[in-house]
Order: C-alpha cells, then sequence, then structure tokens
C-alpha cells in the first residue's frame, strides 16, 4: 500500500512538472498576436499596387525613407501593407524595395482622429484617421502626440489618446486577395454595339 501511495506522488509531481515546462516553453501571451511587420522604403519611385505583380494596376508612389505597415502577407516577393484611406484597406510592394524595421505600428481606437503638421492643437489639421486604421511611425512622441507615416509620403503627428499599439490588440490580419483589396483589376469587356435607330424625318420620307 505504501509503495502505491509513492507511486501515486511520484506520478502527479512528474505531471505538475511537465505543465510547468510547458507554461514555461510557451511563455506569457501565447494567444496575443505578434505586433504587425513595419517596413522602410529603402529606394526612391517604387510603386504600390491592387495585388502582387506587375501586371496588378498601380495605386500610387512610395517615399523612400518611408515606413509602411505589412499585414502579414507575402505572395511571391510581394508584401501586403496596410493603406490609411480606410481600415480594410492594403495593397502591395514588392520586397526588395523595403527591408523589415522595428518601428511600432498604430491603430486608431476612437471613433476617428485628426492628424496634424505638428505635435500640437495649434498645428493645422490636415486629414483624419478613421477607427481601426492601422498606420506606422518612427517611434517619435512629442507631449502626447505620436508621428506617424502614411504611404502618400505625408509625416503627421495624431494625440496619442487615440491610438494604441497594435501589438496589444487582437485584430485578425487581412486576407489576401479578400475585400481589403482597395482595387480589383478591371478586366476589358467587348464593346456592345447599340442598335441604329432610323428615325423619319418626316412622314412623307423615308430617309434615315
Amino acid at each position: 500500500m505504501r509503495r502505491h501511495l509513492i507511486g501515486i506522488l511520484v506520478a502527479l509531481a512528474a505531471i505538475a512538472t511537465f505543465q510547468g515546462t510547458a507554461l514555461a516553453a510557451s511563455g506569457p501571451g501565447e494567444n496575443t498576436r505578434a505586433a504587425y511587420p513595419s517596413y522602410l522604403v529603402t529606394h526612391a519611385g517604387v510603386a504600390y499596387r491592387t495585388g502582387p505583380g506587375t501586371h496588378y494596376p498601380e495605386l500610387g508612389i512610395l517615399r523612400k525613407g518611408g515606413i509602411i505597415a505589412g499585414t502579414g502577407h507575402t505572395s511571391n516577393g510581394w508584401i501586403q501593407f496596410f493603406l490609411t484611406s480606410r481600415p480594410t484597406a492594403a495593397a502591395w510592394v514588392y520586397s526588395p524595395y523595403v527591408a523589415h524595421a522595428g518601428y511600432p505600428v498604430y491603430r486608431v481606437v476612437a471613433t476617428g482622429v485628426h492628424i496634424r503638421s505638428g505635435p500640437g492643437l495649434n498645428y493645422p489639421i490636415v486629414g483624419t484617421l478613421e477607427h481601426g486604421v492601422i498606420v506606422p511611425g518612427p517611434g517619435r512622441e512629442s507631449h502626447g502626440w505620436v508621428e506617424l507615416d502614411l504611404p502618400s509620403g505625408a509625416v503627421v503627428w495624431a494625440s496619442g489618446q487615440y491610438l494604441a499599439q497594435a501589438a496589444d490588440l487582437s485584430a485578425t490580419p487581412v486576407e489576401p486577395f479578400g475585400p481589403l483589396d482597395p482595387i480589383r483589376p478591371v478586366h476589358k469587356q467587348r464593346p456592345v454595339h447599340k442598335q441604329h435607330v432610323c428615325r423619319v424625318a418626316r412622314p412623307d420620307t423615308h430617309a434615315c
């Protein structure tokens, strides 16, 4: 009986040790999604497109030295990144023209936030970001204001109280080729020939 009891105690100790090891291996916050990756644009005149390839329509040009926030999706050497026109907007850029960077990525948590040309209410408003928009920044802050980089090349500021680190949120990354693609490639349709309608000029003539 004593040996049986000792065996049970040893088994329970082994199970507890295994569970503790598993928790240590997974680490705290295992279910917390990793931060969105940020990229630095390393070349001038880099075009971004609606899909991962040069046959997709061009949406605009990225500024050299600008920062973009990746969605976590890649395809054939192309990287999908967030646009800031709306929360569900994304585009693609060719990966050799950008480099991984450790810059912070933010998400707008207010209904909307004004962006300004400088860190303060005394600077003019240059636009508005909608709730849920993902936007990166170089990590510079001033008196509660955060510097942000827009894909358009503009460098703007927003009040930090309306932003949150995207790493702290559990938003699901966007799906490639899903509803987040801002524009779909438009396939040319065959022209529709309208039927010619003969309008009679006068009742006494058959001229068209």
